[in-house]
């Protein structure tokens, strides 16, 4: 909907964190005097230090906060919700879009109003690393860039840097994806595991809801390994698509990254670790190549690129004890991949568990067993689901491999103190949960933060 008709229209702001507090700056800019509702389950008591004195004291504005937040959506026109506010969970919302509400968001806002160039990266795992990766090549190429999005700010904040030459890296999570209704110049796919079922409803609902980011006129960058996504986009025309992970964009035996079978250049000396990330510097690299950018730059950019914190981040040595935070593997598949990658280190310790979502664990178990890792380290609640997981993978391989010894932790302190109790010398304690961390931390990042700080405390 066009903003003109949206600003026409009774108007509630759906949850008034960083996403919402940005959506109400920007309806101001466009009008200073537009009422304005604001709606949000904490209490006035919670927000004293994020909303501005000048939001408290604006008569245009009407707050339902606490317990009876959602009673204002019986007369909103269009609701604009923050991303992690599920259609699917709450009846209220429902109810509202049946009786004619707009329900939309501030990244449908973005989309409409922005003259810039949009690149926008999705995928279960692997969207922040490729989203940087893209960011730091355009940005080496002299390209005028900003990144944001679920990796960082609002992309409602970045429209003051808009213009027909600008280059938004956006990347875009499932729950932002939902309602988008236009769709990037440059769309990519990285991967697809089962994941935020609960927040989704089904695993057809949130492969819907990634698959809003396409359009058919979008250029598409994909990874062909994952079928689900390489089946949805045969109804697309080729001369869109740009697979990688295939016969013709990949990496080769001799570790050379190849575009339309020429080898560009050798990943022998890259930083970062692990084969998804290959994947992901070929996604990178791809959409690289779409905007012609020289390949000596993006050769100097990916082979220096060190990756993010708490993606299988090398935190050093500490009383000959290996230790890395993969905080951010919340995924059975992505901590398979941490396994997988650190494999021939001998890794003594792995640290998992956190939300219980319901996921497979089967792989993973096998993996852990395979990888012959002696210790795990367990916080609640889908411990139950992956110890149960392990017990019949031992069974399934007749007991060929050992059962890892078991400890169980509520915090990350005596977490740290059973790693450095039970890692034997020279090996390897990783923290790669396969699971979200919300029952204990705040967020992955917080969970990875206080794995540092713990450590840290020992010296």
């Amino acid at each position: 909907m066009q903003l003109k008709k949206i600003l026409q229209k009774k108007i509630i702001i759906l949850g008034f964190g960083r996403e919402g507090l940005s959506t109400f700056k920007f309806l101001r800019s466009l009008n200073k005097k537009k009422e304005i509702i604001i709606a949000d389950k904490k209490n006035l008591s919670d927000f004293k230090k994020t909303i501005p004195k000048k939001i408290l004291k604006d008569k245009n504005v009407e707050f339902f906060l606490g317990e009876k937040y959602l009673s204002c959506l019986k007369s909103g026109e269009v609701i604009i919700k923050s991303p992690g506010i599920s259609v699917f969970k709450i009846k209220e919302i429902k109810k509202a879009k049946k009786n004619g509400a707009i329900i939309t968001s501030g990244v449908n806002l973005f989309f409409e109003k922005t003259r810039g160039k949009i690149i926008g990266i999705t995928g279960t795992k692997g969207k922040s690393t490729t989203a940087s990766l893209i960011y730091s090549i355009l940005k080496k190429a002299k390209f005028k860039v900003y990144l944001c999005g679920n990796i960082g700010n609002p992309v409602l904040d970045y429209l003051k840097y808009d213009d027909k030459n600008t280059y938004f890296i956006i990347e875009l999570s499932s729950y932002q994806l939902e309602d988008l209704e236009k769709s990037p110049e440059i769309a990519v796919f990285t991967s697809f595991f089962p994941d935020h079922l609960d927040y989704h409803g089904s695993l057809k609902k949130y492969f819907e809801a990634k698959t809003n980011i396409f359009s058919p006129k979008t250029k598409i960058v994909y990874n062909a390994k994952f079928k689900k996504i390489k089946n949805f986009l045969k109804k697309y025309k080729k001369n869109i698509l740009y697979p990688c992970n295939n016969k013709t964009n990949r990496i080769s035996k001799d570790n050379y990254l190849a575009i339309n079978n020429k080898k560009i250049f050798s990943l022998d000396s890259m930083k970062l670790k692990g084969r998804h990330n290959k994947e992901n510097i070929l996604a990178a690299v791809m959409v690289a190549k779409i905007l012609k950018v020289n390949s000596k730059i993006i050769k100097k950019t990916v082979l220096n690129f060190h990756g993010l914190p708490h993606r299988l981040e090398d935190i050093g040595k500490f009383k000959k004890i290996y230790f890395y935070d993969d905080s951010a593997s919340v995924t059975p598949e992505s901590t398979r991949e941490a396994i997988i990658t650190l494999k021939n280190k001998n890794i003594g310790t792995i640290i998992l568990g956190g939300l219980d979502r319901g996921y497979n664990f089967g792989m993973l178990a096998r993996t852990i067993l395979e990888a012959k890792i002696k210790n795990i380290i367990f916080f609640p609640d889908s411990d139950k689901n992956i110890w149960g997981s392990l017990k019949k993978s031992y069974l399934k391989f007749n007991k060929k491999y050992s059962l890892p010894e078991k400890k169980s932790v509520k915090n990350m302190q005596d977490c740290v103190q059973q790693c450095f109790r039970v890692t034997s010398p020279e090996e390897i304690c990783l923290l790669s949960p396969a699971s979200p961390s919300y029952l204990s931390f705040q967020n992955f990042e917080d969970r990875g933060n206080q794995f540092k700080e713990e450590i840290k405390k020992y010296f």
